[in-house]
């Protein structure tokens, strides 16, 4: 450990050895790359604070989308010239943020007196000329500002990579929410030792967001109940309603009994509250989208604190090992956390039974899908070159705006005459199906209510992709489920670029989407004749709709929830599942 009484004595003479020939960002991962590496493993470093994060290798095959190589780096990385490394700022193994403070690279920690600059990674002189343009700023919350400062070092002869964080804190409360939360907090440690038994198996199915409960806990509870444990429920949404102390105490008292806590949202309090011997894991209300959500987005607005709630987690639930990392990304906490166990709703998606009622009540409610054709791979033509019976096109895009409160559809995108005109040339039903927090509605002229169907209002769009034979999304997690149906998608991308400036992306939009991709309105409703016409297109649509289902989904089947309960409440976890997060908890070394 380096003594910080002592300085160290640096080289005056140029060290040859690893050195960074060029720095890249992908939101919030710093990408290195270094030539001359001469080591199995390469630290982040900081002496004085006892701390040192272990940089990740990242092999040819897996360069990020996100970032633009020159063909140059490419070659040099083909051929193994350089090596490429990169580090999350916002986890770098230990779910914090990288600590204030000066770092260095090197291969050795903790480094001792005695260790000179030819322990370190340096820059290169081309690095050097260019190393403010490698900074990076991120704001959040309330005026909170999280730096990343990249520095040259003042001796000419040896450039040392330096690399420096800053966290300047957002704003506090008033004194009147301090005083609120520190009592909820003095009930919460009161409730914690008078109601929390150490190896009970008292559990909570919790949200903040929505009063109802999601589709996914209900689903958990189902399986709860039929495994024979007991639970109980705690539905709240803080966003548009609020709530006295005493409904405040009832709802911290069950959080302080519980030893498991399951929620599928985002939970304002616990950025706030920490809880304590209790196991919570976030089962998430959307799949793998495109948008960039919590930390995937640090630093765009309404992105989360640096120690938000989603820290917290002991684990999340995604439907695939090759899928988990884009989770883990939001919460800030480690893949290895994010169990590949399946999405718990996905059980009764996939159960015939529960299949059959959903589309009987479908028919029941709305009349105009009584006569829709079951979706099917081919087409199937009448004499004008289209299907006898018609097909259910569905739109289900995300909302525009930064948060529930603020969310909008710009309407205006929308041409219904050449919709209609479009149904009826192609024998299709078109219905609508707005994000929840949209709260203004589609208006359909009477004329058009023949064709064109509003079906926002129904409240689980799963149950809708049972009729529908394409899927029009945009940047929506709701290609997840559907994709597991192997059916056509497209995608109204109008405004992909302010879009992804203003919301972020956290993977290549064009490169990863499967679909075809419209920019005007004209052009989707041209992909959508040709999707209900041409035999060989409609293929195209369906093979990328395939290689979007094997990467999302493991298991095909309705055991998510069981498995859930094993690996999380009877604590009965795959070995190379339990082996990976006993090993990620070591990336980050503290002496």
């Amino acid at each position: 450990m380096e003594n910080s009484k002592k300085t160290t004595t640096y080289l005056k003479a140029q060290v040859p050895g690893m050195q960074i020939q060029n720095i890249y960002w992908d939101r919030i991962w710093m990408y290195l790359e270094i030539a001359n590496v001469n080591a199995s493993t390469l630290y982040l470093y900081n002496g004085k604070k006892c701390y040192a994060a272990e940089l990740e290798k990242v092999s040819f095959e897996n360069l990020p989308d996100m970032v633009d190589f020159s063909e140059e780096s490419k070659a040099a990385l083909l051929t193994e010239r350089v090596s490429l490394y990169r580090i999350n700022i916002t986890n770098p193994g230990n779910c914090k943020m990288l600590p204030d403070g000066l770092y260095r690279i090197t291969p050795k920690a903790p480094l001792n007196d005695n260790d000179t600059d030819k322990e370190f990674v340096s820059i290169s002189t081309e690095v050097a000329k260019r190393i403010g343009d490698f900074s990076r700023v991120f704001p959040f919350g309330h005026e909170g500002c999280y730096s990343v400062n990249m520095e040259a070092s003042e001796d000419e002869n040896f450039l040392p990579f330096r690399l420096r964080c800053n966290t300047s804190k957002e704003t506090a409360d008033s004194g009147k929410t301090k005083l609120k939360k520190k009592l909820v907090k003095t009930v919460y440690n009161f409730d914690q030792l008078l109601f929390h038994k150490k190896n009970a198996k008292k559990i909570l199915l919790f949200s903040d967001q929505n009063e109802q409960g999601s589709s996914n806990l209900k689903a958990l509870a189902n399986a709860l109940e039929k495994a024979g444990y007991a639970y109980d429920t705690e539905y709240r949404s803080l966003l548009t309603k609020s709530y006295s102390l005493k409904d405040w105490f009832s709802t911290i008292k069950k959080m302080a009994a519980a030893n498991y806590i399951f929620l599928d949202d985002h939970s304002p309090t616990m950025n706030w509250l920490t809880l304590k011997n209790t196991k919570i894991t976030q089962l998430w209300h959307a799949g793998v989208g495109f948008k960039s959500t919590g930390y995937s987005r640090f630093g765009m607005p309404a992105s989360p604190g640096t120690d938000s709630g989603h820290r917290q987690y002991t684990y999340g639930v995604a439907g695939s090992k090759a899928v988990r990392h884009w989770f883990s990304e939001v919460w800030g906490i480690n893949t290895a956390q994010v169990l590949p166990a399946g999405v718990p709703r996905i059980d009764e998606f996939l159960d015939s039974r529960v299949r059959a009622d959903k589309v009987k009540n479908l028919l029941q409610m709305y009349p105009i899908l009584q006569n829709v054709a079951e979706p099917k791979a081919e087409v199937t033509e009448s004499k004008d070159g289209f299907q006898n019976q018609p097909r259910l096109i569905l739109f289900a895009p995300t909302y525009r705006g930064k948060n529930k409160k603020f969310a909008y559809f710009p309407y205006q995108n929308l041409d219904l005459e050449k919709l209609y005109f479009i149904c009826n040339k192609c024998n299709l039903i078109f219905a609508f199906k707005m994000h929840p927090f949209v709260k203004e509605q589609v208006t359909i002229p009477k004329k058009f209510e023949d064709r064109i169907i509003d079906l926002s209002g129904y409240p689980d769009i799963n149950d809708l992709f049972y009729l529908t034979d394409i899927l029009i999304s945009d940047y929506s997690s709701d290609i997840y489920e559907f994709s597991l149906f192997e059916r056509p998608m497209l995608f109204y991308a109008f405004d992909q670029t302010s879009y992804s400036l203003s919301r972020g992306f956290h993977r290549n939009y064009e490169k990863c989407v499967p679909g075809d991709i419209c920019t005007s309105f004209e052009e989707l409703m041209n992909s959508l004749e040709k999707a209900e016409k041409d035999e060989s297109y409609r293929k195209y649509l369906i093979q990328k709709a395939s290689r979007d289902r094997d990467q999302n989904f493991d298991y095909h089947d309705t055991n998510a929830c069981a498995r859930i309960i094993d690996w999380v409440i009877r604590d009965e976890m795959p070995d190379d599942i339990r082996a990976g997060i006993t090993y990620a908890e070591n990336k980050v070394k503290k002496w």
